[in-house]
């Protein structure tokens, strides 16, 4: 059946793409460094056609064979580029844009990058990367998670939590993806930093509604961080020291034009300042909190129309707590705590431009969140000879396996874009073990008691097809994604339709709507609101149901004469199958399994009205925004 259905897929593109008109595409990137560009916009003026390049700077576009084509490259804090040719048959061409902006090209710049009110987008959120930098910080480190909590929409709740909540969501709610690999627990200090070093990111796509239907798995927003590729021209770094951090980064090509990387890492002071207070405290404990962050990445041209991309992130955040042994009378005793979390991930992509110029990305990702709690206490008596060596472990867990195929076919006028996901999952919801070693006058047994939880196992399949389309004024983005979750025998089908249109009733100015069913299998269960680590990640099962959410959306979009961008959007959105712990139960206990402490079967409803006026060019560049809602 599938088979069959990729096939007519396959001719119908074939039968759309005419002898007429043929296939202009490649890669745009920076001419000073070959890092390929996201976003930039190709317009062809004499046909009012233009197409914008893809997270990987691919770009596509069809013209008639055998006619003059001029085309106006341009992208934000870069000099427009116009290229003039007559194309005989279909093209490849790789363009560079030089950075900077010159005084004469910017009206050109400006009117062909493709403005809010032409975008079939809408609830997505955007800041430069270059504005990120600029907001000041109290740490004096920029936050890509923190810059966006300015937005409208957003919210970092109270202090000393570590998640975002958008549009009435909860953190866990959110998909945070670090080059198409998912993460769990993305913020270090209780929020204060996140996981994503800002010398290594590229861009951000961050949707808080009309989620295109190429992304699944949460109900309430989607943030999809993009690493650099590395520089293809030559050698750079960065080096920098403040009161809370240090951190490392170097970039450059390992084969001119051909192969570069991305290195990156980043380390909390914490526990040196912790150490260095001790020691001038003359205190007789130790106890610090450290965290870091190591970013690599390798970019590998295997020709004009394939490329390897491999990338790496490995994070921890560790609390200790140490303190010297101490004799009390007879006995003497120390106790060692130590606390570890984080996030471990690892991809290679294979890209490939097709036949028909159709863009294909295979993708094969591991990824890795563990929580490590363990505490050791030693005794020793002199009295009977003996002594004891206590060790009190839990555990807590999440493996994905993940390969996915992605595909973007360019038709006459419109595309299509499509794919297909296998993500195996393995949890361990709560593993505790205690071990005890004991001697008396040379007799060691040994007791060991571990009540493990049991692994469980999950497959989900999704599959999605995106219909991107323009006529006079109206363009969109009509698609759906398909999903089927397997856990201990019990399936969980979903069909998530998902629809953006935009309609221009006046050259500046457009009226958006959107519609979207989320659907989630994964669940954070939290007994406070803090944050902490010991927060559990957990799978739906035969007893927890996928959680599901439907948002509703309506919305103005404009941009005024001088590049100021300014949208209202007012949004409804409903959640179901909800979870919580029951009152007073006790996290990491061994009487009960997790899915017996928990209520199921949870509702809310999210209403509300966005404001934001945003200037992105210019000398003066921020954003003013405003957020009227309800939650229950």
């Amino acid at each position: 059946m599938n088979r069959s259905i990729f096939h007519v897929t396959a001719c119908f593109v074939v039968f759309s793409i005419t002898a007429q008109n043929i296939q202009i595409n490649g890669f745009i990137a920076d001419a000073e460094s070959g890092e390929p560009l996201i976003g930039a916009s190709v317009y062809q003026p004499q046909s009012l056609k233009g197409c914008i390049s893809n997270n990987f700077g691919f770009y596509t576009l069809t013209v008639e064979k055998n006619e003059p084509v001029l085309l106006q490259v341009s992208y934000v804090g870069y000099q427009t580029q116009l290229i003039e040719f007559v194309p005989r048959k279909d093209t490849l061409l790789r363009i560079y844009l030089q950075p900077g902006t010159m005084l004469d090209e910017f009206e050109v710049k400006a009117n062909a990058r493709q403005r809010i009110e032409e975008l079939p987008e809408m609830g997505k959120l955007d800041i430069p990367m270059n504005q990120i930098a600029m907001i000041p910080t109290m740490t004096g480190e920029p936050d890509i998670l923190k810059a966006y909590q300015l937005m409208p929409g957003v919210q970092g709740g109270q202090e000393g939590h570590n998640g975002l909540f958008v549009r009435g969501g909860t953190p866990d709610q959110n998909l945070f993806l670090l080059d198409d690999v998912p993460l769990f627990n993305v913020s270090h200090i209780g929020g204060l930093y996140s996981v994503f070093d800002p010398s290594m990111v590229k861009s951000i796509d961050f949707y808080k509604g009309g989620f295109p239907a190429r992304y699944g798995g949460r109900t309430s927003a989607v943030i999809d961080v993009r690493n650099k590729d590395g520089n293809l021209k030559e050698w750079k770094g960065e080096l920098g020291l403040s009161l809370i951090l240090s951190k490392f980064f170097i970039e450059g090509p390992l084969k001119k034009d051909k192969s570069s990387f991305a290195f990156s890492i980043r380390r909390s002071n914490l526990d040196l300042y912790s150490y260095l207070y001790g020691a001038v405290a003359d205190r007789e404990y130790t106890v610090g909190y450290t965290f870091y962050d190591i970013n690599a990445k390798s970019n590998i041209y295997l020709g004009e129309k394939d490329r390897l991309i491999i990338n790496a992130y490995h994070g921890r955040d560790k609390y200790f707590y140490r303190e010297p042994k101490k004799t009390v009378q007879d006995l003497t005793y120390q106790t060692k705590v130590n606390q570890r979390w984080g996030n471990s991930t690892g991809s290679s992509r294979w890209q490939r431009v097709m036949a028909n110029s159709i863009f294909q990305n295979i993708t094969l990702a591991l990824t890795k969140y563990v929580y490590n709690d363990e505490i050791n206490s030693y005794s020793e008596s002199s009295l009977d000879n003996s002594f004891t060596n206590d060790t009190y472990t839990i555990f807590s867990g999440v493996n994905n396996i993940i390969l996915k195929a992605d595909y973007e076919i360019p038709l006459k006028k419109n595309s299509i874009k499509t794919g297909l996901q296998f993500n195996h999952q393995i949890y361990v919801p709560t593993q505790i073990q205690f071990s005890e070693y004991q001697e008396v006058d040379g007799i060691a047994p040994i007791d060991e008691n571990t009540d493990y939880r049991s692994k469980l196992f999950a497959n989900e399949w999704s599959a999605y097809v995106e219909y991107l389309f323009s006529l006079k004024d109206l363009n969109g983005n009509i698609g759906f994604r398909a999903n089927s979750y397997t856990v201990n025998g019990t399936s969980y089908p979903s069909f998530q339709p998902r629809l953006v249109l935009n309609y221009r009733v006046a050259p500046s100015l457009s009226i958006k709507g959107s519609a979207c069913v989320m659907e989630q299998s994964t669940h954070l269960l939290t007994n406070s609101n803090t944050g902490l680590p010991t927060d559990l990640w957990i799978p739906s099962t035969d007893k927890v149901a996928p959680e599901k959410s439907k948002q509703f959306a309506l919305g103005l979009a404009h941009t005024s004469v001088n590049n100021i961008e300014l949208s209202v959007e007012a949004y409804y959105k409903e959640l179901n199958n909800l979870i919580a712990y029951k009152e007073g139960v006790i996290l990491f206990s061994t009487g009960e399994n997790w899915d017996e402490k928990i209520e199921t079967g949870g509702e809310g409803w999210v209403k509300g009205l966005e404001f934001l006026v945003q200037k992105k060019q210019g000398r003066l560049t921020g954003w003013v925004g405003y957020t009227l809602s309800q939650n229950e």
